[in-house]
């Protein structure tokens, strides 16, 4: 959807050059078998492609549009993301762009970002997963108006000040 890559870029003041790919599964269960997924993840990017559970199941959660919203985030914030880049400043970023208003929850629920990068990269359960979005989240939302949403993008690219 042009539509949706336009509010990302103007989210992110970036314009992506690039082709994009939408891989469309035509099951659940085909999309965890391709791309390792749990069920519960609708949809996961790998480089320029997109890779989407069946949007009949998404349209009927309500979260097809944001589901590709995320995504069409995560593409242009990883194409201009400095290596080694912390995922959960990557992830917490695309979150918060997607969101900028989104209410904050409160309190750490992770004893350190080493064991919050362990739960984004491999999350046991869905739960496990969005208590780790939103912790991402809400870091990167407190680092936003510490610091503004300027600085944040300049440190995607430059490199994230140690926490």
């Amino acid at each position: 959807d042009t539509r949706l890559m336009h509010e990302s870029e103007d989210s992110t003041g970036w314009v992506y050059n690039g082709a994009t790919k939408l891989k469309v599964y035509p099951t659940v269960a085909a999309f965890r078998d391709a791309t390792g997924e749990p069920g519960w993840v609708a949809a996961s990017t790998r480089g320029r492609t997109i890779r989407l559970q069946p949007t009949e199941v998404l349209r009927d959660a309500g979260t097809l549009e944001s589901t590709l919203r995320h995504e069409l985030l995560h593409i242009l914030v990883e194409s201009h993301a400095k290596a080694g880049t912390p995922l959960w400043f990557r992830e917490g970023l695309v979150l918060y762009l997607a969101q900028p208003n989104a209410a904050m929850r409160s309190g750490a629920r992770f004893d350190s970002i080493g064991a919050l990068e362990i739960v984004l990269r491999a999350p046991a359960s869905e739960p496990e997963l969005r208590q780790a979005y939103a912790e991402a989240q809400s870091r990167v939302a407190k680092m936003a108006r510490e610091h503004g949403k300027d600085t944040l993008m300049n440190w995607l690219k430059d490199g994230v000040p140690t926490q």
